[in-house]
């Protein structure tokens, strides 16, 4: 009898100890969507407006997969550089790279884009399709010799994107997205999806 009390004792401790390490995140959670949504409100009449120049990076984590090729996870970044014909339409070059790392070697597939990122209504959320050309290299260590070979083939890259943009700042955007690519080169097929945060800065 005194076991099964003990027992009923120690599972409603854990029970209450998730509960409150449940709640202590819901709390910190609420901050951040508070800090997110009142920030953009303070410098509401100072932004600068997304007409104009910018440049953004972003860094990420997902899957990269190819024809005969097992998805492995993949470190997904990017470089866009571009201009603001207004506040919802956005134009840019943009790079999209994935690198899967396996047994010391090191695939990647890298694409040249131009893409058009258009804000929905007037918000912050967004989708961001592109176009562009793709190639692929393998790089290999042994001891103190790296071995880089490059697919000599270009092929047809496709991009896409959606996400929500935070004003945090005159200049300073973050942005969470989900993004997704496609790549046709020498007959193979890759496929790359992911998350990704984006770091965008507008310029008057």
């Amino acid at each position: 009898m005194r076991e099964v009390i003990l027992t009923s004792i120690m599972i409603r401790g854990r029970f209450h100890t998730i509960v409150r390490k449940g709640l202590r995140m819901k709390k910190i959670v609420i901050v951040i969507i508070g800090f997110l949504m009142i920030v953009p409100s303070v410098f509401a009449n100072e932004l600068n407006p997304r007409k104009g120049f910018f440049i953004g990076f972003s860094l990420g984590g997902g899957v990269l997969d190819a024809t005969g090729i097992d998805a492995d996870g993949a470190f997904l970044g990017s470089l866009r550089i571009g201009g603001g014909l207004n506040e919802k339409l956005l134009l840019m070059g943009e790079t999209s790279n994935a690198v899967i790392s396996n047994n010391g070697v090191n695939t990647g597939l890298y694409s040249v884009n131009f893409s058009a990122q258009y804000f929905v209504m007037d918000t912050g959320l967004f989708v961001r399709p592109g176009v562009g050309l793709s190639y692929t290299n393998t790089e290999s260590s042994s001891g103190n010799v790296t071995v880089i070979t490059s697919n000599d083939e270009a092929g047809l890259s496709l991009i896409g994107a959606t996400g929500y943009e935070f004003r945090l700042g005159r200049s300073f955007c973050l942005t969470p997205e989900f993004n997704y690519g496609f790549a046709r080169i020498d007959g193979v097929n890759f496929n790359r999806f992911g998350l990704s945060a984006s770091f965008m800065f507008y310029f008057k």
